[in-house]
């Protein structure tokens, strides 16, 4: 486990890959914790193959304020999810050749994750008016279709 707890300095933490620690089997680094006012962290992460990160940022003043850059070059597969709260951004980035990296209490990601068009609801009032006016104008005009039988 890597911390960031420093006074006063700015630090910079390098692991590099492959990494030789003999029975290292799980890297977590923790941001700034708080020793700093607005201790902002960034976190360059390259993912292993065979070792798994996670990281967790720090609420410096109730608030997120850490960045997580994942350099994704090579990688296959990539599957990021993501989930968006108080507490900053958490999720995971999965790949098909490297371990996985976990991150929480993130301000920022990148890469971000790929958004899907938004589905349209019916919670605003100008869309449910509107589907009112075409249900209602589907309805005049198929009254106005009637048809007699002739003998």
């Amino acid at each position: 486990m890597v911390n960031g707890k420093m006074l006063g300095f700015i630090s910079l933490v390098t692991v590099n890959s492959p990494i030789t620690a003999v029975g290292l089997t799980q890297l977590t680094l923790t941001g700034n914790q708080g020793a700093i006012a607005n201790g902002a962290s960034t976190f360059n992460i390259t993912p292993d193959p065979s070792v798994p990160i996670t990281v967790t940022g720090n609420l410096d003043s109730g608030a997120p304020t850490d960045a997580l850059i994942v350099d994704v070059t090579g990688a296959t597969n990539i599957n990021i999810t993501a989930n968006y709260s108080s507490t900053g951004i958490s999720g995971s980035y999965t790949f098909g050749n490297r371990q996985t990296v976990t991150f929480s209490q993130m301000a920022t990601i990148s890469p971000t994750p790929t958004k899907a068009a938004p589905i349209p609801t019916l919670s605003k009032p100008g869309m449910i008016i509107l589907l009112i006016l075409l249900a209602l104008g589907a309805f005049f005009a198929l009254r106005g279709q009637r048809h007699s039988k002739v003998n």
